[in-house]
């Protein structure tokens, strides 16, 4: 190899994902499986952030293992003041990782907590407020109803499904979400035999 990529260039992004693409296959192929979905979800990635769902102190080791083998042939290296681990099961075998252990998550937007009732009621009840927050913003502008339909649709709405997508909405969030969207339509002036 004569040189590197300048920052900024638009393939950069493809290289990087071709030569992180190994790392991601091994550790898939070699750590273990658990009860859950189906395929087994091991390891998440997005962009330069992976996410590795441990099951043991061994998977453990073998992904320590793997990412030291990666960095000593990619040049990349693990920022371990950034990397964090959070503990969902106990099942009493405790990780020997230098890093620290958090109480809940952020990944790709989402907050993943060990309890998975107060995960969802969490992220559901910080997705309402910021909807509240963007339909009262927008709530006064001179806009058609037309136009209001699509900001719900394309611009709220989409917020909704993508955490709908990882995490089931409970019945009174759904509740909550309509009565939001339905207040800032109605602001418009709709006739509210339609609510």
């Amino acid at each position: 190899m004569q040189r590197g990529i300048r920052q900024g260039c638009p393939s950069s992004q493809f290289l990087y994902a071709v030569a992180l693409s190994p790392l991601l296959h091994k550790l898939k192929s070699e750590l273990h499986d658990a009860m859950g979905p189906s395929p087994p979800l091991k390891v998440l990635a997005y962009a330069d952030d992976v996410c590795v769902l441990l099951h043991s102190e061994q998977d453990n080791q073998v992904m320590l293992q793997y990412v030291q083998k990666f960095e000593h042939a990619s040049g990349s290296v693990l920022n371990k003041q950034k990397t964090q681990q959070l503990v969902v099961y106990n099942t009493g075998e405790s990780l020997q990782t230098e890093f620290p252990t958090v109480p809940k998550i952020k990944i790709l937007g989402i907050w993943f907590e060990p309890q998975y009732k107060t995960m969802i009621a969490n992220n559901y009840n910080v997705l309402i407020n910021k909807l509240q927050t963007l339909s009262y913003l927008c709530k006064y502008r001179s806009l058609s109803l037309l136009s209001r339909i699509k900001y719900v649709n394309i611009y709220l709405l989409s917020k909704v499904w993508y955490v709908a997508n990882v995490l089931t909405m409970p019945r009174v969030h759904g509740k909550n979400t309509i009565t939001v969207w339905l207040v800032y339509l109605v602001s418009a002036g709709i006739p509210c035999q339609l609510c």
